[in-house]
């Protein structure tokens, strides 16, 4: 059996971790946001403009990937995340200064995760591919403590103005990691294949991928509620460390990832979808009703169990069903679909928050997420069975 813990790969899960610092503190800004004032619709539309830069942007990192090398849009990716971490805190509320942080923000933070996981799926033996990527993602997943660790230190409200700057500076030393990886491994030419936005995305739509990208839209649906408002709403119930539930989406996430790290490869990834969105929903309707400590910590338990599967599965799916040489391609067109779904969402959630109240928001997502997945469901049914 091939190994998955090359030194390669180790140096990986090490940049991996730095850089992920970057997406871990978005959920302070919601925070900060609501110190200042901001209400429920605004966060919504501020969080969700860094979904537009990165989707807009995401045909270019997915060609840059696969032409020009992995490296390159690396390097700029994350001079670019952390020079907007540690500007975000000073941009003075909600306004154009904060508008541009959160659009480049998002370019670079869609770069970085693609960028990552094609030079990961690079360095991964085909046969454990699935449990290669849900490893490889735990250590994406324990730069999430950041926030309840930040909550135990006292640093909030308008401490965050600093501690962005600190957060932003550890993410450009992700670099290090990167810069001792051996060459070799992932492409450092332009692909031999036909080159062309255009039939590397007509290859990226065949009906065999399509309800891999619609299922991964319900996740995403979901995913912008947690990611944006748990926090924020289990403030609002009056928890005290109300950032304390990332503990237990993170712990969630990487035991389940370290414990069942193999399962999806033995039965087949797309045989783990359904449970693993299903869970997540399940964590959205605790979030709904939750008004104790306990409670939000078991709702970011269900939601942490649900992401440690669905999102290396879903890459994991996307991949096995698209042609290698478009492998940054392809990973490039499944992180776009996860931020465009977010920043349709969060403005919507947002608004549904401020009309009607957060327990509705958090059902609302869980209906999409359930409803998305009862399609992919009968989608997928109907191809197998037209499958050769």
């Amino acid at each position: 059996m091939e190994p998955v813990f090359t030194r390669a790969f180790l140096l990986l899960i090490g940049g991996q971790f730095l850089q992920n610092l970057a997406f871990a503190t978005l959920p302070l800004v919601p925070l900060l946001l609501a110190m200042q004032g901001a209400s429920r619709s605004e966060i919504g539309f501020v969080m969700a403009i860094a979904g537009v830069g990165g989707v807009l942007f995401r045909p270019l990192v997915g060609w840059a990937l696969d032409t020009l090398g992995r490296r390159i849009v690396l390097y700029i990716a994350t001079a670019a995340a952390a020079l907007t971490v540690a500007t975000v805190g000073v941009a003075g509320g909600v306004g154009w200064p904060l508008y541009v942080n959160r659009f480049v923000f998002g370019i670079a933070l869609g770069a970085l995760a693609t960028a990552y996981f094609t030079m990961a799926t690079d360095h991964a033996p085909r046969s454990r591919r699935t449990e290669a990527l849900a490893l490889f993602g735990v250590a994406g997943l324990l730069g999430l403590v950041i926030n309840p660790v930040a909550s135990a230190l006292g640093i909030e409200g308008e401490a965050l103005v600093w501690f962005f700057p600190v957060v932003g500076g550890i993410v450009l030393l992700s670099l290090l990691p990167v810069l001792a990886m051996p060459r070799g491994g992932e492409p450092s030419s332009p692909s031999s294949a036909p080159q062309g936005s255009a039939p590397a995305w007509r290859a990226l739509v065949t009906p065999s991928i399509l309800p891999v990208w619609w299922v991964s839209v319900a996740f995403a649906a979901m995913l912008s509620a947690v990611l944006f408002f748990s926090v924020v709403v289990a403030e609002n119930r009056g928890l005290e460390r109300p950032a304390d539930l990332w503990f237990t989406y993170a712990l969630g996430a990487v035991v389940v990832r370290l414990a069942g790290a193999r399962l999806p490869d033995r039965l087949g990834a797309h045989n783990v979808i359904a449970p693993a969105l299903a869970c997540y929903a399940l964590g959205c309707l605790v979030f709904a009703t939750a008004a104790t400590p306990q409670s939000f910590l078991m709702g970011g338990l269900l939601a942490g169990l649900g992401h440690g599967y669905a999102f290396p599965v879903l890459v994991s799916a996307a991949l096995g069903r698209a042609p290698d040489h478009l492998r940054g391609s392809t990973i490039a067109a499944f992180t776009a679909l996860l931020e465009m779904a977010g920043f349709c969402m969060s403005p919507i959630l947002g608004w549904v928050a401020d009309t009607y109240d957060d327990a509705v928001m958090f059902g609302l997502a869980a209906v999409v997420g359930c409803a998305g997945l009862a399609v992919w469901a009968l989608w997928e049914h109907k191809a197998q069975r037209r499958a050769p």
